[in-house]
């Protein structure tokens, strides 16, 4: 999952111009001041890295996988905890300049889009295991955070001393006790995400106290994007394939547009107006099948050489996908589960609502996503809708494209 970190105050031209009141900063002065603050912020950030001589690279590309340079980094030059690498690129960001003054006129702030450096710090971290946080090194200063649930887990297994597990890149391929796993799984719920986040935030903008010492700031945190996911795992890879392969076919047959509505939260009655999608791939380890709608998806795969079946939804668009508010239904005097359980936008603040794991095993997935259903549900829903069809039989690569009615 990605929390994004926020200072709200500085989300706005208005906000930023009482911030620079506060901090004594003439907008004559704005763009020296924010250029000298932005060389600070990164010396500061990359300090940890000098003194820990730790590996500091450019990307000349910001569409390069900067994961697969981070592994390969630490495979080159491992560390038990701590400080992998820093990877430097430069992107799209949201930021402000200065507009008017002609002739000695009045001069004003506006947002605007451009292209800063970003420093991604790829951590091995006690709590959330491997991990990065991202920082834009123009105001607002803006953060985000990558967690993977799996890797959280993985830390946990240590820290038990659990032994009988096999976990290959994402993905844990045998698990001697399924039931320690969730157990250890569902600790993630009690997460104190603000003080977590913070921390980590502190760690890539050590100076963020002393920016701020005239007119303090602290981050809001919310959850950007995220995936919700169920492994069930198989002892034979063969059977795997067959049940899968069968799956696909059925829902290739018998699944319409109404049942992928149904799957991603929304209701089959004609109003929606959208452009729903389905699409499978021929993998190496087997058929991928997805559906989506507005940028959010549902889907399912086999991996871990073939002993794992995986169903995953993931929440791109927040705004286009709906969860139980807990407060809603105590208000109500319902469980989550019924069907008069009144539903919020999901756009999460950790200090409201605590994070589901990003991923289940194998007892099923606990959704916040949407409204909650029993563990079954969610299961089936995960292996029924993510089934389109056995893709060798009619393109033996990809690619094959469904795109459906808007009414279902």
């Amino acid at each position: 999952m990605i929390m994004r970190g926020y200072l709200q105050r500085l989300s706005t031209p208005s906000g930023m111009f009482s911030a620079l009141e506060l901090l004594g900063v003439p907008l004559a002065r704005f763009r020296n001041y924010v250029l000298d603050v932005t060389s600070k912020l990164i010396a500061a950030s990359l300090a940890a890295a000098v003194t820990l001589k730790r590996p500091v690279i450019y990307l000349s590309s910001s569409a390069t996988r900067k994961e697969d340079v981070a592994r390969r980094v630490l495979a080159e030059t491992p560390v038990d905890e701590g400080l992998i690498c820093v990877l430097k690129a430069v992107e799209p960001c949201k930021t402000y300049d200065l507009k008017g003054g002609r002739r000695g006129g009045r001069v004003w702030l506006e947002s605007k889009f451009g292209k800063c450096l970003h420093l991604y710090h790829y951590f091995l971290d006690r709590q959330f295991g491997f991990m990065s946080a991202r920082i834009e090194t123009w105001f607002p200063f803006t953060i985000q955070i990558w967690i993977n649930g799996r890797e959280w887990l993985h830390r946990r297994f240590i820290e038990a001393g659990v032994r009988g597990y096999v976990k290959e890149e994402n993905c844990f391929t045998r698990l001697r006790d399924v039931e320690q796993a969730q157990e250890l799984f569902d600790r993630m719920l009690d997460t104190s995400w603000q003080p977590a986040l913070d921390e980590i935030a502190q760690r890539v903008n050590p100076i963020h106290r002393e920016i701020f010492a005239l007119a303090p700031q602290s981050y809001y945190w919310s959850l950007f994007q995220s995936e919700w996911a169920v492994d069930v795992l198989f002892k034979d890879a063969a059977y795997l394939q067959s049940l899968f392969s069968g799956l696909a076919r059925h829902a290739i047959t018998q699944m319409s547009c109404a049942d992928v509505l149904r799957y991603l939260g929304r209701k089959a009655d004609g109003r929606f107006r959208g452009e729903i999608l389905g699409d499978f791939k021929s993998r190496a380890e087997g058929l991928r099948i997805k559906h989506w709608i507005e940028g959010n998806s549902i889907k399912a795969y086999v991996r871990g050489h073939g002993h794992v079946l995986r169903g995953e939804f993931t929440m791109n668009i927040p705004t286009a996908s709906r969860s139980t508010d807990p407060s809603t239904v105590r208000k109500a005097g319902t469980t989550p589960g019924s069907r008069c359980a009144r539903a919020s936008p999901t756009c999460i603040g950790v200090h409201r609502s605590p994070i589901r794991p990003s991923a289940g095993i194998s007892t099923g997935l606990r959704p916040s996503s949407k409204r909650r259903r029993s563990r079954s549900c969610w299961t089936i829903s995960a292996v029924r809708c993510a089934g389109m069809a056995d893709a060798t039989a009619r393109s033996p690569r990809s690619a094959r494209r469904m795109h459906a009615c808007s009414k279902p």
